[in-house]
């Protein structure tokens, strides 16, 4: 059994799939997280994660080049991703299988990287109507300081000013926006309320800097993955 703590989606997804995510504060790797949850490690695909816009339909595992999100319909693949205050969005079609895992900073949300995703899994015979969104535990709309010039760039409904002129974004409200424009329904969209910079127990970059750890996400076929 595993012996650290972890946040379990698959009551939000799909019973047929494992989606979860890690929560321990360190700096255990990716490789051992996996292993630890029962994954075969040889299974995992994993982003390079270079806070762009881009998502790759992969039928293999291993790692890719230039992408903060990878779209399969291989039930013996496990997608991965690592974070530490960005949104780790999970994306499954309940009809025909497929699945997406994206890793969501401020530039990819400002992006579109979440459309992007949605996209790609159009264009590989998904319906709208069929997919599940979860944004999962990132930091909150409290604590989410930005300037000025990234501020406008948010929706304006998506930012306020606190005091002392300060700006706060909230990143979860930004991709909810985007995908009700692209047709994803209210039902599909599911939002955590954890906070990553509140939670102690999470990873979080701009509480810890460069002593934080990472979280890692992962989206598997049950049954698929051994």
């Amino acid at each position: 059994m595993p012996t650290k703590e972890f946040f379990h989606f698959d009551h939000i997804m799909s019973s047929d799939i494992s989606a979860m995510m890690s929560t321990e504060n360190s700096l255990s790797s990716r490789n051992d997280t996996a292993e630890n949850l029962g994954y075969n490690k040889e299974s995992l695909a994993i982003p390079q994660q270079t806070h762009s816009t881009n998502v790759l339909f992969i039928n293999s595992s291993g790692e890719f080049e230039n992408c903060d999100g990878l779209i399969t319909d291989n039930p013996n693949i496990v997608l991965s991703l690592q974070t530490a205050d960005c949104i780790p969005i999970f994306l499954y079609d309940v009809a025909i299988g497929l699945r997406g895992l994206v890793h969501a900073g401020w530039r990819g949300v400002i992006g579109g990287i979440a459309c992007n995703a949605i996209e790609l899994m159009v264009n590989h015979q998904s319906i709208v109507e069929n997919i599940q969104v979860l944004l999962g535990p990132s930091i909150c709309k409290h604590c989410f300081e930005v300037g000025g010039e990234v501020a406008a760039k948010f929706d304006k409904n998506c930012v306020v000013m606190g005091k002392n002129k300060k700006y706060f974004a909230n990143l979860h409200a930004q991709v909810r926006l985007q995908l009700l424009k692209y047709q994803i329904t209210e039902n599909n969209i599911h939002m955590s309320n954890i906070c990553t910079f509140e939670n102690k127990g999470c990873c979080s970059y701009r509480r810890d800097g460069e002593n934080a750890g990472r979280m890692y996400s992962f989206l598997g076929v049950k049954n698929g993955f051994n």
